[in-house]
């Protein structure tokens, strides 16, 4: 229980209330108020008016020694102070307002009941407390260690912050950015300024206890955001800003990063948006296209599972994808926070720990390679010093030979706000758990248990503490280790539904990489097409099952008053396969000059064809590993209606672009001299006299762009005139 000193002088009595449930909370810390009179100090003053007291902080270790903090100033009018931007206390606006204190720091606040915070990252208990302000009083508060992670060989780092992020609301020195980090209790920040401060190596404010490293963000804003953590030589800052093809891929990045030696390539804010098309601007620009193909051909060195930039910030439905893939993909934690931005959280409010092997000692090169090892836990709060299956701990491996896992579990878990639950995670799904419900929380929990599960692909610690507090930069708080794999002869289970979902991002990516058409060489886009291709080889494992049992339903052989095509759907045998389905149509049987439709549905409504005639059609069905079966092909006559009581003349007075869909010139008939191309943007792209001519009665769009082959998409003709409308599909 935290102990206060109250002192009582001659011109005014302060008192402290403390306040002992949620959110606050004092453990192990001493608080000191006494009046004083006017001074220096460490900070800045910034008055707002004449009725405001002055504030003196102190924060101290139980040794007596002045140190680094965050603090939080909620004043008797319920706003933060300082009220604004302060250059000398570093003060920000976000999670409630916050500023730094080294050692000291003085502020200006109304007199009246004042709420005060002081934090020093996870390993200190963090002090809130009310104090009733009358007159000019100096707080001083001793901050109690409540872990010593360090002695155990953890020690915690944000891979991703910024100090020289345009536009500057504070020009920040590296001595600040230093005094940042040890007030969020970091062992390791990085800030990554491309060129600032980097010389490839720690940098020389770097002691035993605090390592600052600045390296690059590059931005590949097709493929996504990379952490260069223990960069050693410059290297590009970005590239592939739409419309430019997404070439190199980070998986170059990654090649040159590790030629140089040390150095590590981590996929920062990995889902910025759930926008893939949003390829010009943030957050689309920074969302991580590249990742299914990245991991899966090893040039992913770690994953920033929180983030402030992701959304939600924590999100882990990609790693536990990648984990039941077969996949070691490290955890990894780099907040994207702007120092010198007033409106942004801190640091460290996500970090990564990582046990280096030689515990007691902070070497940067070491605590890379625990990183890329996997040997770590993310955490906004709660600390995990310890969890086993079997002898195997984050990061490792456990062969397990039968159907089942049956191994005792050994976890060591704390909280210096509390904690609320404990559970086990294996393949995505939570196995055990434990809750703690009553007030005074845990702030620790050590068990050894047996666990008997069926065989998993991995198992992981999820920690929860409270919701809030005021010292939580990110809520709620809590923390995942890495996975303990389960291996069964020497290899990784890969699960179906994880490998089909990555599957399907491939093709996503697949997609993005074909529609490109101002590729400067053909060999940069074939390079990417192949890697894709062997991703997706690797993740359509599970997948060995053709897909069966479709059939042609209509139209049925013989005359047709219908303008859909219906068949039965496929049967995959292989559990999380995907089907889909191309039909073609064709006016022989060999299909090879085919009007063509990839679809997931077994319709298609309405086909764009010459009515009245006779046609072959046929249906291919494709699962995730490429497995293609064909069925036969029908032949019918097509009126291309949707009622059987129109017309044939009618029907054959519509308006057609044929061949449709199309890789050269279309022919329009029975379309206005004053028809017009358009994308799908609604631009004009062609018209009379520029790609659209007359040619023996017939209108024809030569199928260009701006003298360019037409993009793959889709079109419109449109006649003026009489409105008449047809689409175009265009192929690559």
């Amino acid at each position: 229980m935290a102990s206060v000193r109250l002192a009582l002088f001659s011109c005014l009595f302060v008192t402290l209330s403390l306040v002992w449930g949620p959110p606050l909370l004092v453990a192990g810390a001493i608080a000191d108020a006494r009046p004083h009179g006017a001074g220096t100090s460490q900070g800045s003053a910034t008055g707002y008016g004449s009725n405001e007291v002055e504030l003196r902080l102190e924060v101290a270790n139980s040794s007596g020694q002045l140190i680094p903090a965050r603090a939080q100033v909620i004043g008797a009018d319920g706003r933060a102070y300082p009220r604004g931007p302060d250059p000398g206390l570093m003060s920000h606006s976000s999670v409630g307002g916050y500023f730094y204190v080294d050692g000291r720091a003085t502020l200006e606040v109304p007199p009246g009941l004042t709420r005060v915070t002081i934090s020093r990252g996870f390993e200190y208990s963090p002090v809130s407390l009310y104090v009733p302000l009358q007159g000019d009083s100096t707080l001083r508060v001793t901050l109690q260690r409540f872990a010593t992670l360090p002695a155990r060989g953890w020690y915690g780092g944000d891979l991703h912050s910024h100090a020289r992020h345009e536009p500057l609301d504070y020009t920040l020195t590296p001595e600040q950015v230093k005094v940042v980090a040890e007030a969020e209790g970091l062992s390791v920040l990085h800030v990554l300024d491309n060129g600032w401060q980097f010389t490839g190596t720690p940098h020389a404010l770097s002691d035993s206890t605090t390592l600052l490293y600045c390296s690059y963000e590059h931005r590949n804003q097709t493929c996504g955001h990379v952490s260069l953590p223990g960069l050693r030589s410059p290297v590009s800052t970005g590239c592939c800003l739409n419309p430019a093809p997404p070439y190199p891929m980070i998986l170059d990045l990654n090649a040159q990063v590790h030629a140089q030696g040390g150095g590590l390539t981590v996929l920062a804010h990995p889902h910025t948006t759930d926008d893939y098309d949003l390829l010009s601007a943030w957050p689309g620009a920074g969302l991580g296209r590249e990742l299914p193909v990245l991991a899966a051909l090893g040039g992913l060195d770690a994953l920033d599972v929180a983030s402030n930039s992701n959304n939600p910030n924590l999100d882990t439905a990609e790693w536990f994808d990648l984990l039941s893939a077969g996949l070691a993909v490290p955890p990894s934690a780099g907040t994207d926070a702007v120092l010198d931005w007033y409106a942004q959280p801190p640091p460290g409010g996500w970090r990564v720990y990582t046990r280096e092997a030689g515990s007691g000692t902070l070497a940067y090169d070491s605590w890379l390679t625990a990183l890329a090892a996997g040997h770590s836990f993310i955490t906004n709060f709660p600390l995990v010093p310890e969890f086993t299956v079997g002898e195997s701990g984050m990061g490792d491996s456990l062969e397990v030979a039968g159907d089942s896992l049956i191994a005792p579990v050994h976890l060591e878990t704390s909280c210096a706000i509390g904690l609320r639950s404990v559970a086990l995670v294996a393949d995505g799904q939570e196995v055990w758990s434990r809750n703690f419900v009553t007030w005074p929380a845990r702030f620790g929990f050590d068990t050894t248990f047996q666990l008997r599960v069926r065989r998993p692909g991995w198992v992981l610690l999820r920690v929860g503490g409270p919701s809030s507090h005021p010292a939580l930069a990110a809520s709620p708080a809590v923390a995942y280790t890495n996975a303990v794999r389960i291996l069964h002869d020497g290899a990784p289970a890969q699960l179906p539904a994880a490998t089909g979902r990555l599957l399907a991002e491939v093709d996503r990516f697949e997609g993005l990489v074909s529609s490109r058409c101002d590729w400067p060489v053909p060999w940069q886009r074939d390079t990417v097409l192949a890697r894709i291709q062997r991703a997706r080889r690797f993740y359509a494992q599970p997948f060995q099952s053709p897909p069966a049992g479709f059939a042609l339903l209509s139209p049925p052989p013989g005359d047709s008053a219908v303008s859909s095509l219906l068949w039965s759907s496929a049967v995959d045998p292989d559990v999380g396969d995907r089907v889909t389905y191309t039909v073609r149509v064709a006016e022989d049987s060999t299909l090879s000059d085919s009007w063509t439709r990839r679809t997931v549905d077994t319709i298609v409504p309405e086909i764009s064809l010459e009515s009245g005639r006779w046609y072959w059609w046929s249906v291919e069905v494709a699962d995730l590993a490429g497995n293609v079966v064909h069925s036969t092909p029908a032949r019918a006559r097509f009126f291309l209606s949707s009622s059987a009581d129109v017309p044939v003349a009618q029907l054959e007075a519509r308006p057609q672009a044929l061949p449709n869909p199309s890789r050269g010139a279309v022919a329009l008939r029975r379309m206005d001299p004053d028809v017009a191309i358009y994308d799908m943007a609604g631009r004009r792209v062609a018209e009379s006299g520029h790609g659209i001519v007359s040619a023996a009665g017939t209108l024809v769009w030569d199928g260009n762009v701006g003298g360019r082959l037409a993009p793959p998409g889709i079109y419109l003709a449109r006649s003026g005139h009489s409105q008449r409308l047809v689409r175009i599909v265009r192929l690559r």
